[in-house]
């Protein structure tokens, strides 16, 4: 497992592909009774990645809307984070 600035990256990268893809395929049919679901799952990520990195939604606030970025931060503020060594 690496470790440091190189876990990071590789959270940082999964969490972003993974936001994109579900606001890609919420774009593609924007009348689909999918996008609600889609919409919670991109926060979900998001959540995901400030919980292993904290400080990971502001670090890549520019990359993320700023309303999943606003819920992500509430729901990851009443989560509890296991630290990467005890995983």
């Amino acid at each position: 497992v690496p470790q440091g600035a190189e876990r990071d990256e590789k959270i940082a990268s999964a969490v972003l592909d993974a936001y994109n893809a579900y606001l890609l395929m919420t774009e593609k049919e924007p009348d689909s009774p999918k996008n609600e679901e889609r919409k919670n799952r991109a926060v979900r990520v998001i959540v995901s990645g400030e919980l292993l990195c904290p400080g990971f939604i502001d670090l890549h606030q520019s990359r993320i809307l700023p309303e999943y970025a606003q819920s992500a931060r509430s729901i990851a503020s009443r989560q509890y984070a296991v630290p990467p060594s005890s995983l």
